[in-house]
């Protein structure tokens, strides 16, 4: 198998990441960030703020849903980035 395409994540990948979808790769990157990336280039579709370290990163049909380190659970449209919803979850609820 040969690698082709690679992208440096600025640090080491958190438990929740990478998410894989049918035609993209969300990744966590510089300890606040989500990348999706197209899966058959590597080339950026999007890069949205989450909050620091994500605990969980999950794709499910056509949104990606993240739980970071402070208890925020977004869930964000995988086409496009935007932010559908957020919500603040109890303490220890990851």
């Amino acid at each position: 198998m040969t690698t082709r395409w690679e992208r440096p994540l600025h640090q080491r990948p958190s438990a929740g990441a990478p998410a894989i979808g049918e035609d993209c790769v969300v990744v966590h990157e510089r300890h606040t960030r989500l990348v999706c990336l197209d899966r058959r280039y590597g080339t950026p579709r999007w890069d949205v703020p989450v909050g620091t370290w994500p605990r969980a990163v999950v794709i499910a049909g056509d949104r990606c849903l993240c739980l970071s380190q402070e208890g925020v659970l977004s869930c964000i449209d995988l086409a496009t980035g935007a932010v559908v919803w957020r919500a603040c979850l109890p303490e220890f609820s990851g």
